[in-house]
């Protein structure tokens, strides 16, 4: 991600305002009448003290109406000033509310179908997005401080207007006010950098405080006795933290009070002008209480503004992540795009719905983001049309990083994949994922109702009970949900009062049948997706799925890529590809990767000892 750029006078504002339009497009009527309200409650003060001027007048002279109907005006502005602010937090509520939850689902959608695997990946890019996250819902807060930072404002010029017609002198008293805001400015921004620079550290220590909650690391946490360490260092994080946070602190507590000190000066020399100005008869007793007022009114204007500009500056800064974020996603998208265009700059070519040659990838290479060394290197390999292949290797090896470019989650840094002989870079990436579907050994546990937790592997056909029944029967999962007592409507997950709590392995059953949902996938790929199911289970899933895959072979050339330890499941595929440090070591079929006597016979032997030394003790 490219370096933030500092916030100038001109775009901190513009961010501002941009982060407030988001609650005026989802409720303009709220959005108007919060206004409002906020103007009417700062611009009822001054008014206030006009007419406690003029009832102290109109008093003092004997005029009963004029007085009875200023302190009429009085009662009136009163009142507004006491309530205003209580209807103002009502509308801000529910605005707020709507707003922070819509400008969540844009992220959410922005970084989930625009940004790369490569951009979340950037610490940056993720030290930003986890800011933003975090800020989004106080955006009512803060974008209510924006608004009633411009009421006070007009509060203070109309205030000004009053204070010069009793004294123009007066007038010089809100430049009191830039001391104080102008340290509030540095106190934020020593704030600001302090909690951006300490973001990867916080990040670290919640890491530290999950991990010790998870039930899964939590059995080898104790096993391991790692609880103290843990503990330690997630203490020595906080601490440091902690440290870093009073030093931040206490600079800018001292610039704000100095700010202030400087205000306290100046409200001093303006009351002791007026109050001359009455002893030597220059003025009346209404200017005097005028003037008391108003003076007031600029102070607490002037805490108003400091803390306000605060929250302006925040929802500046809020609206600078988010513009930051989605300029990133637009660049992410416009070199995709590009990346996807032939020489001639003609549109994005079509995914195919089925293949007659293959898969061929000349001269693959890929390194990630910051990495110094090349994962893939110069890999050339070709995945045959209608064929099960499977792709071995030691940890290390490539395997899932092939996986990953072969499903468009990210493009080779040298090289090119061909389907049918055209680039995958010019098929637009959601059209192929559409046409590819997978099962990992990371795999996403979703906590919803059985029917949604299989169904989202074809989000056309959630709801389709009898398309989620077939998918778990060719996972060899039905079992498992015959034995619920609301089938398909059983919630799964912790997070339901009534949720199924499942194993590893029962997991795994569900997520492979969300992938099998899909029916139709020209590429269908299971990266070690069955690491939490025994040997035999394995072995029944794989000849289930090799039936499936002689099916789609035939009827549009589909491939099916299988990823695995276990040997005895690997024999039964086509073509067994061994990758040995980013690059193809050597391919064939079983029995003449055996006879060839490489890598892959080495491990095959290893493996089988081991059956054969298990079966032995078990005798």
């Amino acid at each position: 991600m490219a370096p933030r750029p500092k916030q100038g006078w001109f775009r901190g504002p513009r961010d501002a305002f941009a982060t407030t339009g988001v609650l005026f497009r989802e409720d303009p009527v709220r959005g108007v009448a919060a206004t409002a309200m906020i103007f009417s409650d700062a611009l009822s003060g001054p008014l206030l003290g006009l007419a406690l001027a003029a009832l102290v007048e109109d008093t003092a002279r004997g005029h009963t109406g004029a007085a009875v109907f200023a302190g009429c005006c009085v009662a009136v502005l009163a009142v507004v000033q006491l309530t205003m602010g209580h209807f103002v937090t009502m509308v801000f509520g529910v605005l707020g509310e709507r707003a922070a939850v819509a400008t969540v689902n844009r992220l959410v959608r922005t970084v989930q179908d625009r940004v790369t695997l490569t951009r979340q990946e950037d610490p940056e890019f993720a030290d930003e997005l986890s800011l933003l996250e975090k800020d989004l819902f106080r955006l009512q807060f803060v974008v209510r401080g924006l608004l009633v930072t411009l009421a006070v404002v007009a509060q203070m010029v109309v205030t000004v207007v009053l204070l010069g017609r009793l004294q123009p002198l007066l007038m010089l008293l809100p430049v009191a006010a830039l001391a104080p805001y102008f340290a509030g400015r540095y106190g934020q921004r020593i704030a600001e950098r302090t909690r951006t620079d300490a973001e990867a550290d916080q990040r670290r220590a919640y890491a530290l405080l999950t991990l010790a909650q998870k039930p899964g690391p939590m059995m080898e946490i104790r096993l391991a006795g790692l609880a103290g360490e843990l503990q330690r260092r997630q203490e020595e994080l906080i601490l440091g933290l902690g440290r870093t946070q009073r030093h931040a602190e206490t600079l800018s507590a001292l610039a704000r009070t100095a700010g202030q000190l400087v205000f306290g000066l100046g409200y001093g020399t303006a009351l002791y002008v007026v109050v001359r100005s009455a002893v030597q008869g220059h003025a009346g007793a209404g200017d005097v209480v005028l003037a008391i007022v108003l003076a007031r009114q600029v102070a607490t204007g002037v805490t108003q503004i400091l803390s306000l500009a605060l929250d302006m500056r925040l929802t500046g800064l809020i609206g600078a992540r988010l513009r930051r974020i989605m300029t990133a996603a637009a660049q992410d998208e416009a070199a995709q795009d590009k990346a996807a265009q032939t020489g001639n700059g003609t549109r994005t070519s079509q995914a195919p719905d089925s293949l007659s040659e293959g898969i061929v990838l000349e001269g693959v290479c890929f390194r990630y983001p910051g990495g110094d060394r090349d994962i893939l290197k110069d890999l050339d390999l070709t995945l045959p049309a209608g064929s099960v292949v499977a792709l071995v290797g030691e940890n290390g090896a490539g395997k899932s990083t092939l996986v990953k470019l072969l499903c468009g989650l990210y493009e080779p840094t040298a090289g090119r994949i061909l389907l049918d002989g055209t680039d995958l870079a010019t098929v637009a990436a959601r059209r192929w994922r559409e046409r590819t579907s997978a099962a990992f050994q990371d795999f996403v546990r979703l906590e919803f109702p059985v029917q949604q937790v299989v169904g989202v592997g074809d989000l056309p056909r959630v709801g389709d009970p009898d398309a989620a029944r077939a998918a778990l029967t060719e996972a060899g999962a039905m079992d498992l949900v015959d034995s619920f007592p609301e089938g398909l409507a059983t919630p799964i997950g912790t997070s339901f009062a009534e949720g199924r709590d499942l194993s590893g392995g029962q997991w795994q059953k569900l997520a492979l049948a969300r992938a099998m949902m899909r029916r139709e996938p020209v590429l269908l790929i299971l990266d070690e997706p069955t690491a939490a199911l025994d040997a035999q289970a394995e072995h029944a899933l794989f000849e289930r799925h090799l039936d499936r895959a002689r099916r789609a072979a035939a009827a549009r050339g589909a491939i099916a890529l299988f990823v695995s330890h276990r040997f005895s499941t690997v024999s039964m595929a086509d073509h067994i590809v061994v990758l040995e440090d980013g690059a193809v070591a050597e391919h064939g079929g079983h029995a003449e990767l055996l006879a060839s006597g490489g890598t892959y016979a080495r491990l095959f032997e290893l493996q089988a000892r081991g059956y054969r030394g298990q079966a032995a003790r078990r005798r």
